[in-house]
C-alpha cells in the first residue's frame, strides 16, 4: 500500500534561541553566536523529531548537551519546558536534571 505523505528524514528544528548559563559547556556561545570558552550562551532548541516526538535540548558550542524527549502528544508540555528555560535566568545542568533532562 502506498504511503500518503512523505516520510521526514531528518528531525525539523521548530525553535532556536540563545539563553544564558553560569555553567561552563565546553565552550559556550558569545553573544555573536560563536564558540567562546569565556561566552555565557547556550543554545536552546525545541525540535520535532522524525517520528513526531519533540525534544527540548540545551547545547554548547561543540558537543556538550542535553535535551529531554517528549511524546507527540506532549507538544504543549515541551512548549510549556522551552518558554520555561527562555525566561527563567540562567539554564544550569542542575537546574535542566530536575527538569528530566539527560546528557546527551
Amino acid at each position: 500500500m502506498a504511503r500518503k505523505t512523505p516520510l521526514r528524514t531528518h528531525p525539523l528544528p521548530t525553535a532556536t534561541v540563545f539563553v544564558e548559563t553560569d555553567d561552563d559547556w565546553y565552550p559556550n556561545y558569545n553573544a555573536a553566536g560563536e564558540g567562546d570558552k569565556h561566552g555565557r550562551l547556550v543554545r536552546l532548541r525545541l525540535t520535532e523529531l522524525i517520528a513526531g516526538p519533540w525534544r527540548v535540548s540545551v547545547w554548547g558550542a561543540d558537543d556538550c548537551g542535553m535535551y529531554r524527549d517528549f511524546a507527540a502528544e506532549e507538544k504543549a508540555d515541551a512548549r510549556a519546558v522551552f518558554e520555561l528555560l527562555q525566561g527563567g535566568g540562567p539554564v544550569s545542568r542542575l537546574d535542566l536534571e530536575k527538569l528530566g533532562f539527560v546528557p546527551a
